[in-house]
This record gives C-alpha cells, structure tokens and sequence, in this order.
C-alpha cells in the first residue's frame, strides 16, 4: 500500500494520471524511478497502475476543478488590490496610487476509510469452496484485495459527491459518519464566500429556481444580469457557466421548444454547450441532485485541495488472528484563489456592486409558506422564511437526510419565525430569534435524530460553532 501511495506520487509528479493509458500499460514500461518508488517489478508496475486507473475513471469532477496538493492545514493566498496610479503630467511631489493586500483561505480537513474483514470461514465454505488456493487460514488475501480494489472504487465516487455536496462536520465520539461530512465541497463553500460578504449572489425570484418548462429563461435572464451588473473595468470573456447536469433534458427540450426541434446538439459551439445568443459556454456539473444551482467562474478558480497525492489509495493492513483491519487518511478540501474585495457587512459588499467580484451565483433558495412550523427538506436544503400573521418557531426538518446541512433564512422580519432551543433543536448552542432579513442558522442531522448547529447569523454577525467546525478560516 505505501508503494501504491509512492507509485501514484510518481504518476502525479511526471503528468502520467491519465486512466486510458494507465490501464492499457502505456507506463508501465517507464522504469524511471521504479526503484526509488520502491514498486519492484515491472509485474506489479502494471497491477498498480490498473488499479489506479480503475479508481482514475471514477474521478470525473477534477475535470472541471483542478487538485491542488501540498495543503497541511490552511492554505494563505494573497491577493493584490491597485488604486488608479495615472494622471496629467504636473511638477512636484504629486504622488498617487496605492495597494490594498487581501488574502483569501483555504482550508483541509482530515478523512478517513477503516475496514474490517472477518472472520471468514463461513465465507470460505459456503462461497469460495474449491476457489480456495491459500489453505485453511481464515484470512484469504484474493479476497480482501478484491474487497479493497472495490472499496477504493465506492471511496473515489463518494469524493466526488463530497467534493460537490460535502460538509466537513466533527465526528460524534465512537459513531461512524456519513461520508458527506468528512470534507468541504464547491457548494458550501460557495455558501460560505456568501456569509463571509466576499461573494453577492444575484438574487432573483425569476432565477431562484426553474422547472422543466421554464430553465432556458430562468438561465438567460441569469447570464443577463450577470452580464449588466459588469462595469466598464470587468468582463466575462474567461468565465464559463456551471448547470446542473441532472437537468440537462430540461434545457434540450426548453431548446427545441424555442429554435426548433430538429436543431443540432452536436459540437462544442452547439447550445448545449454554449448560452443562446451569448458567448458563454456551458459547463455540466454531476452530483447536484435536483438544486437549482447555476454560477460563473472562471475555470481553474475553484480548486480541490489535498495534502499528498494518492494518500487515500494507501491503505495500511494488519492481521488481528482471523481479522484483517484496514485503513487510510488523507486530507481534503476546496477553495477558490480569487473571489473578490472582502467587507465585513452586507450593507458595504451591496454598495460594492459586484466590482472585482470574481465568482458570480445565484441563490438556489426557496421560499417556505407564512406561518410555517416545519421545513420540508425535500424542497431545498436552503429555506427563507417570510413574513407570518403571528409569531411561529420552527419545531421540525421532515425529510433530512445524514450528511445535509440545512440553512433556515430570515426572509422578512414581520413576526419573524424563531427557533427554541427544545426538541429536535434541543441541542443548538442557544435560541434563534433573527432579528436582520438575512440572519441564518445553519444545522445538520446527528445520529440521535436532534439537529446540531453549524453556525449562524443574528442581526447580521455570524458565528460558527467551533467544536464542530474548527477548521474553518476566522475560527481559529
């Protein structure tokens, strides 16, 4: 497992990850650095580069997202802001021009795949039988090897949903978590560029969300505001527009239905790629479920982080009598290099008017019914409440799902809707009364079936629960 970790390394460092030429041996030959890379023969060059090409082939998200690797801990990038520095040409000390340095945070978390297999002797008599080749020892190698190649497999897939829809929340003590919440992925930390006040969504109740019928206008009245929110000093020429791919037939069939049925999809030009009458071009994300979600960036802005190539693919065994234990650790995360001027109020980042803003999104929010008492996770995982008769708390979220964090929204302040901390929110940091449109509280299922509290917003001053979120930029 170490030379598999070393041998991947190798592959990374010499621009060798391709998962097509990996599995069809192309490297294998290549035995420039075999022996410091302590892989061996060329025998079991080509087994591990067949393994990481089959675990390669499930990694689809880093080619829209690049990787970036040799993050430990936090990730400090500074960005430069210039004043105007021209004039008129005039005698003296005339002096002007100034820099403002602003840096932006990425963060890693820690994650982890431990296995236990065993014991194994029903499984010897009543499945593998003459198969058997390694005698009356319980523990049978092929079998493990079998188990761990498709593991990897089900752990690479299960990246890719987190490294879009993952959170990183700390573990209960001695409880297993779901796999979402052992990192941080592009939507939430999307979210929180929003709560940092580094990012303005455009929020717009024609684009908050679409249905099948309406997605091409919900999009194009987006790229439309996008485009006249841009001043004189910006422009879109690098940026690209990431859709949900789930509902790509929704945009085929808003196509046909506007320019004709029998128009071509084929080509990169095509409007299936590329915004009718624009000339932005069209990205697909998998792994969005449902959400609404549509943004622009440019490519290679938002990145993954990790901390050592192919750490997840170095999985240690030990032999417990019949048991064998197997586990790996790894770090990871994701965050952007560029996201814009940093303010420290919603009121200042409004005044701004998107200048210098680098990722531009809109806000897949719904909003719930007046008087409401209960959120129906199955609607969104980000709800705005808006203005009730009477005062309303919320008591339930029907339909939460493990791994999901939910974000409940001041939307009006006229009997704002409260949260008490009882029930299944006995285990807040504290009561929630939003007393600003745009306060928040943001929660997550835990294994007991209460909601913990991520973080949130009252009367516009955010707070993120350290204990289960420490790694967090501002928390420490």
């Amino acid at each position: 497992s170490r030379s598999l970790q070393k041998r991947y390394a190798y592959l990374h460092a010499n621009g060798m990850l391709d998962g097509k030429r990996l599995a069809a041996g192309e490297f294998a030959t290549d035995y420039e650095g075999v022996d410091t890379a302590g892989v061996g023969n060329q025998h079991v060059v080509l087994r591990q580069d067949a393994l990481i090409a089959r675990v390669l082939a499930k990694r689809d998200l880093t080619q829209y997202f690049p990787v970036r690797y040799g993050i430990q801990d936090h990730d400090l990038v500074f960005n430069a802001f210039f004043s105007e520095l021209s004039q008129a040409y005039q005698q003296g000390d005339i002096w002007k021009g100034d820099m403002k340095l602003e840096n932006e945070m990425g963060h890693v978390d820690d994650a982890m795949i431990k296995l236990k297999f065993g014991p194994m002797k029903e499984l010897e008599r009543m499945y593998i039988a003459y198969l058997n080749k390694e005698g009356s020892d319980p523990v049978k190698w092929n079998m493990i090897e079998f188990c761990i190649l498709h593991s990897l497999e089900t752990a690479q897939v299960e990246q890719n949903k987190r490294r879009m829809r993952g959170i990183y929340v700390k573990p209960e003590t001695g409880v297993a978590g779901s796999y979402l919440n052992a990192g941080t992925g592009i939507i939430y930390t999307l979210v929180r560029y929003v709560h940092e006040y580094k990012l303005l969504p455009h929020d717009n109740e024609e684009y908050r969300s679409y249905t099948a019928s309406d997605m091409l206008d919900a999009v194009q009245e987006f790229v439309g505001d996008v485009t006249a929110s841009c001043t004189e000093d910006m422009d879109l020429d690098s940026h690209v527009l990431y859709l949900n791919k789930m509902h790509q037939p929704w945009w085929i069939k808003n196509i046909r239905a506007r320019y004709g049925k029998d128009i071509d999809f084929t080509g990169p030009d095509s409007y299936l790629h590329t915004v009718p009458d624009t000339n932005m071009r069209i990205v697909w994300l998998p792994y969005l479920g449902q959400l609404p979600l549509m943004f622009m960036d440019i490519p290679g802005n938002l990145q993954f982080l990790e901390y050592v190539p192919g750490e997840m693919l170095s999985i240690k065994y030990k032999e417990d009598m019949e048991l064998v234990k197997a586990w790996s650790t790894w770090k990871e995360g994701c965050s952007a290099s560029f996201t814009g001027r940093r303010f420290d109020s919603l009121d200042k980042l409004k005044a701004n008017n998107y200048e210098w803003q680098q990722i531009f999104m809109n806000k897949p929010a719904v909003d719930m019914a007046a008087d409401a008492t209960t959120m129906d996770a199955s609607k969104g995982f980000w709800q705005m409440t808006t203005a009730n008769t009477a005062a309303k708390a919320i008591t339930d979220i029907t339909n939460a799902k493990a791994g999901v964090a939910y974000i409940i929204e001041c939307g009006d302040t006229d009997n704002a809707t409260t949260i008490a901390k009882m029930g299944k929110f006995a285990d807040i940091t504290a009561a929630y009364t939003p007393t600003k449109v745009g306060d928040y509280i943001m929660v997550i299922l835990n294994s007991k079936g209460n909601f913990l509290e991520l973080e949130r917003q009252v009367g516009g001053v955010r707070k993120v629960n350290a204990e289960l979120q420490p790694n967090v930029p501002g928390v420490r």
